[in-house]
């Protein structure tokens, strides 16, 4: 895992692009949209830290989704190059190889979210370190998960245009349906009942409960959440992986 891990650490380092791009959407909507927020009163007191409270944690989640979706990309260009069976030639474990990719994906997203977090602090956000430590787990979790769900996607496609329109698809209604944006109890009830099928909702929750208490009740049910989603996408990446070397 560990030179799996050096090894595309190394090649993010050396060409940061796509981590520079990842940032540009956040950005965008911590100097955009928050501002917006802070002028309607049922959301700028609606829990700790004002506007920027309810919103710069669930901010760090979609950065978590959107940074980490899109990793298998890297794996496609692997395989048309010729690297990619290179690699699965060597007597490096398949999970082990997989968990290097993904724990580095993940990673970078957190250094990413330190970066928002740096740029929310002179707009007002504020957080305990307790808080802070239980948003990065959820953050580091988020990303293992769909890290892993663009790696298997990947590796079942072998196509940067279907694992693009797939993950497009898909990640509109989960963000809706979290309350990233807008919390969900300002919709209607039955978007309400629907939201509590998605698990990022939970996960969006409780990276905004953990901004005033840190650790409680609802933090807990956040982490293992994330941890469940997180061991149920990376085992069925693993999977893949391991099936392909039968192939």
């Amino acid at each position: 895992m560990f030179f799996t891990f050096a090894h595309e650490m190394k090649a993010t380092l050396k060409s940061p692009y796509f981590v520079i791009g990842s940032l540009a959407q956040p950005v965008l909507y911590l100097f955009l949209f928050g501002p917006t927020l802070t002028g309607i009163p049922e959301i700028s007191s609606g829990g700790a830290g004002g506007a920027y409270g309810v919103f710069v944690p669930a901010l760090f989640v979609q950065l978590a989704i959107f940074s980490s979706s899109f990793a298998g990309i890297s794996l496609v260009t692997e395989y048309r190059s010729g690297a990619f069976e290179r690699l699965f030639a060597t007597p490096v474990s398949r999970s082990a190889m997989l968990a290097g990719k993904v724990v580095k994906d993940s990673l970078v997203v957190v250094a990413e979210m330190i970066i928002v977090l740096l740029l929310a602090y002179p707009l007002g956000y504020r957080t305990s370190g307790l808080g802070l430590v239980v948003d990065m787990l959820l953050v580091f979790l988020t990303a293992v998960s769909f890290s892993s769900l663009s790696y298997l996607v990947a590796i079942l496609t072998k196509q940067e245009d279907a694992l693009s329109s797939i993950f497009n698809a898909v990640l509109l209604p989960l963000i809706l349906l979290s309350g990233i944006l807008i919390p969900v109890d300002f919709g209607p009830h039955w978007l309400r009942i629907l939201s509590r099928f998605n698990p990022l909702t939970y996960i969006v929750e409780g990276a905004r409960q953990a901004v005033g208490v840190g650790m409680s009740k609802g933090t807990a049910v956040s982490i293992i959440v994330a941890f469940i989603l997180a061991v149920i996408c990376f085992g069925a990446a693993a999977q893949a992986f391991k099936g392909k070397r039968r192939t």
